[in-house]
């Protein structure tokens, strides 16, 4: 982590560019656009224009006005679901790799799930077709905890209690349990 005077004395800035077309106010301006950041991932961006009746014959410069680039709040709002996306997807990559060492040894499934999607007639429909019945708590804990499914849910409930900080003892002792009762109880509990 930077001070903040790291932040403010670290300044980049790019070579000024020329400003493309759907920048410019008209056809003969001079415009340029400047980037800066800083190691603090800090930007900025300016726009400098000027034309010909901006010129100051006695001292033979130009006078510049500055503006701030505009933003694309789409793009930007694009960015920050991504980077959060990117975020959870990190905290959980030993879940992913795990559930994939569990159902999909060496990548063998990848082309069956290919064929099957292709095959299925709507994403619902699969939805539909993967999702466990809710019966009755035995009939939970014979088919759900198997042992791969315990072994993956293990990787993602400790992925989720690093990335959140969170407590999940309870969710813990039932993945961990296979005994009908003990499920029964901490539900309860909860």
């Amino acid at each position: 982590m930077y001070t903040e005077e790291e932040c403010e004395m670290t300044w980049e800035c790019q070579d000024f560019v020329e400003c493309d077309s759907d920048l410019k106010n008209f056809d003969d301006e001079y415009c340029y656009v400047e980037e800066c950041w800083n190691v603090c991932e800090d930007t900025y961006c300016n726009i400098f224009r000027t034309d010909d009746t901006q010129y100051n014959q006695y001292d033979g410069t130009y006078y510049w006005t500055t503006e701030e680039c505009p933003v694309d709040e789409r793009a930007e709002q694009l960015e920050k679901v991504s980077e959060r996306a990117s975020i959870i997807a990190e905290g959980f990559e030993d879940t992913f790799m795990t559930a994939l060492n569990e159902y999909c040894p060496n990548g063998s499934c990848v082309q069956e799930v290919v064929t099957e999607a292709v095959a299925n007639s709507t994403a619902a429909d699969s939805i539909e077709s993967a999702i466990v019945p809710t019966a009755e708590i035995s009939q939970f804990v014979n088919t759900t905890l198997t042992d791969k499914n315990v072994n993956i849910a293990k990787v993602a409930i400790e992925d989720a209690e690093k990335l959140f900080g969170l407590d999940l003892a309870i969710a813990s002792e039932v993945v961990n349990t296979k005994d009908e009762q003990v499920v029964v109880a901490v539900v309860e509990k909860a």
